[in-house]
């Protein structure tokens, strides 16, 4: 069988197909499928890779959950203010209903690890930023509790439609706004 390693890869490439074997077998077979080896297998590398790059277990799949972390908040976060809210909450379901595990652990980062906790806190805030067009060090503490109040809601609402497995987005949409609009968000709200 030939593998990643004998294409003779950079190691940044190797890495990241390692990191993107990690995240399919995860998401795919779930917590109780993720193993070393089977990342290995999936990425089609030798199977000391995995741990070569990434340590332990642990550390592939907070690597790998991270990762899906960042690729949601940056749908949110995305520094271009003419994309409006709709299309930024869009980008972020499309993101939890390919990964819906993710948003779990996500939801319970600070349980599963300090180092995904700190990640998911570092995500709200930037969100938050976003959210006040502010940067989290200047707001107010009521204004951080605002946002984070708003960004609390936004997570409570998808949670409970990804539970019910509703599949209609505009009305999981149309709440959301709403919701943005009473609370009167302002970055998130600039384009609708």
């Amino acid at each position: 069988m030939k593998t990643l390693e004998s294409k003779r890869l950079s190691p940044e490439l190797r890495k990241a197909a390692i990191l993107r074997a990690a995240k399919n077998l995860l998401f795919r077979d779930g917590l109780e499928g993720f193993s070393l080896e089977g990342v290995a297998r999936e990425a089609k590398v030798a199977a000391s890779l995995p741990r070569h790059y990434f340590g332990s277990h642990a550390d592939l799949l907070l690597a790998a959950t991270s990762d899906t972390l960042l690729e949601a908040q940056m749908a949110l976060t995305n520094p271009d203010l003419s994309i409006s809210l709709p299309e930024r909450l869009n980008k972020f379901l499309d993101v939890v209903t390919m990964y819906p595990l993710a948003f779990a652990i996500y939801m319970r980062a600070n349980e599963i690890h300090p180092s995904l906790g700190a990640a998911a806190r570092k995500a709200r805030e930037k969100i938050a930023e976003i959210s006040l067009l502010r940067s989290w060090d200047t707001m107010t503490v009521q204004e951080q509790l605002h946002a984070r109040g708003w960004i609390g809601y936004v997570e409570g609402v998808i949670g409970d439609w990804l539970e019910r497995g509703m599949t209609d987005r505009d009305v999981l949409l149309k709440t959301m706004i709403e919701a943005a609009k009473g609370l009167k968000i302002k970055g998130l709200t600039l384009v609708f």
